[in-house]
């Protein structure tokens, strides 16, 4: 229930009189902080499932989150007594008694489900532990049962065949999961051309990634060959990078080898070091949930347009975030960046950096007198074409912020 369905309701807390909304806006302001930062963690931890200080970290936002709505619920308990006497006098109508006692109960469910999700997350830490060492030993034992099977068939011959159907079973899942992982091998073969030692390597990291995440040894294979091809990596490095890659195409609902390629070939355009992979796919992510920008339009903008961004001063990070502004303002990424490399041409021309010449017709276009005025001033920076795209104001306020970034760098 919206605030604005109580906004009516009048208080009194500490010997004070207030308003019920406004008394819960601090309330709600830190509800929502928490929220967007549990969302953020939620995000973090499907790229990096096992990171201990991102679980810390939600169980924390979590414990905060409960004692933030408690204290909500307390507020409208209080309200709720004094709008029971306002309503029993006559002095409140019925649909404002109806909305609080409606926001009481959004507010006790919301409380049950912040506890369960908390109690969860305590107690998948205290049986993860116990749980692995579980399943380990149940599948010693039943391979060693297994081999006493085998060896038992074996001595007494044809004659002990039929005797259990569990045992061919388990015989043509092992055949089948063999057949799986030798899939996962050729595509590391076929993709790196490694032979001996070094697809050795190659497919003991695959086994790692297989173990380690939910996918497939196809997937492990495409992740393991491609990653050691595009980025040159070998041992625990090409496997981590392997099961990032893996999961940022899984979340984003991306191409593997697409994503792979495209991300290669993205950082080598705007020479960003390999070691620094992690961070690019964890900002082209965020980028996205922000601001459902695809990761197939954000590959082939930073592609097309890398060239044009670099001249104009911009680094990966400040690129995927311009672009990712784009999207969120309603503004057309093509002709925005072609204006500003007409801008950026137009400034040159005239001794002026890029930034000098956008604060100058900023600051004019939003001085126009009229629509006409600020078309003509954005014309003279952008040309004819890029003219109407600047001069809108979600644009023209991205722009702002993104100069102040750039001179707080400086």
């Amino acid at each position: 229930m919206a605030a604005g369905n109580i906004k009516g309701i009048t208080i009194e807390i500490g010997g004070e009189t207030t308003k019920l909304d406004k008394a819960l806006r601090g309330i709600n302001s830190t509800s929502k902080t928490l929220q967007n930062q549990l969302k953020a963690v939620n995000q973090a931890l499907k790229l990096d499932p096992k990171n201990t200080e991102l679980l810390a970290q939600k169980q924390e936002i979590l414990s905060k989150s409960i004692e933030t709505t408690k204290e909500k619920l307390q507020t409208l308990k209080t309200a709720q007594e004094q709008a029971a006497a306002a309503f029993a006098r006559g002095e409140m109508d019925e649909n404002q008694y109806r909305a609080l006692q409606t926001e009481i109960i959004k507010t006790e469910t919301e409380l049950k489900n912040l506890e369960s999700q908390l109690e969860k997350e305590k107690t998948a830490f205290e049986k993860a532990g116990a749980a692995v060492q579980d399943v380990g030993d149940k599948f010693t034992k039943a391979g060693e049962k297994i081999t006493k099977v085998g060896d038992g068939m074996q001595s007494a011959g044809k004659a002990l065949m039929p005797v259990t159907a569990a045992i061919t079973g388990v015989g043509a899942a092992s055949i089948a999961a063999a057949k799986d992982l030798d899939t996962g091998y050729d595509i590391i073969i076929t993709k790196t051309g490694a032979t001996g030692e070094a697809l050795d390597g190659l497919t003991a990291q695959m086994d790692r990634v297989f173990e380690d995440i939910p996918t497939d040894a196809e997937t492990a294979g495409i992740a393991i060959g491609e990653v050691n091809t595009r980025f040159a990596l070998t041992g625990d490095a090409l496997g981590d990078l392997s099961k990032q890659f893996i999961e940022f195409a899984e979340i984003n609902g991306t191409d593997l080898n697409n994503s792979i390629d495209s991300v290669d070939a993205i950082m080598t355009k705007f020479g960003v070091d390999t070691s620094q992979t992690g961070k690019v796919l964890g900002l082209m992510t965020k980028a996205g949930q922000d601001t459902g920008l695809s990761m197939d339009d954000l590959y082939r903008s930073l592609e097309t347009n890398g060239s044009t961004l670099k001249e104009m001063g911009l680094g990966l990070e400040e690129s995927v975030n311009l672009l990712a502004q784009f999207e969120a303002s309603g503004v057309d990424s093509a002709t925005a960046l072609a204006a500003l490399k007409k801008a950026q041409q137009n400034a040159t021309a005239e001794g002026k950096t890029l930034d000098q010449a956008l604060n100058e017709q900023i600051a004019a276009i939003k001085g126009a007198s009229s629509e006409t005025e600020a078309l003509q001033i954005a014309t003279e920076l952008f040309g004819k074409k890029g003219a109407a795209e600047m001069t809108q104001d979600a644009f023209q306020s991205m722009i702002c912020r993104r100069r102040l970034m750039i001179t707080r760098q400086r």
